[in-house]
């Protein structure tokens, strides 16, 4: 949201500050320290812009005796998170562990504190989502 800008004038000889009033019509005035004409106008203007910052972090634990297809053993996803269906962020907490088998995940509306979906199950169940998903044909 804008607003009128700060004036500050000062002399451009002695660099002295002036009051705010010489800025209104510097036309004519003379710097009472030195009596220069010379005059320095400066207007400074402020915005202020809101700012939404999302975060998250994802973690991944590997072990090297596995095979590549078998790692990585442990996934952790928590914090922000866009909702592709809708564009809304909403919280998420996801752990996937293979070496309990577990599969857990839980996702918050940040507005209204909604638990919009929950699910802990065994990892081996968790089927169906994602890339597991049967393929439509077309």
């Amino acid at each position: 949201m804008s607003q009128s800008p700060e004036a500050q004038v000062s002399c451009a000889n002695c660099n002295s500050d002036l009051p705010p009033e010489f800025g209104q019509d510097i036309a004519g005035k003379v710097c009472p320290v030195c009596g220069s004409k010379k005059l320095k106008l400066q207007l400074n203007f402020h915005d202020a812009v809101e700012v939404k910052v999302h975060s998250n972090m994802n973690a991944k634990v590997k072990d090297r005796r596995f095979s590549s297809k078998k790692n990585p053993r442990l996934q952790i996803f928590t914090g922000d998170d866009l909702r592709k269906s809708d564009g809304k962020w909403m919280k998420k907490d996801r752990v996937i562990d293979k070496e309990k088998n577990r599969y857990t995940e839980k996702v918050v509306d940040p507005e209204t504190g909604e638990v919009v979906h929950h699910c802990d199950e065994l990892l081996t169940d968790h089927y169906g989502h994602g890339s597991a998903k049967p393929k439509s044909d077309k």
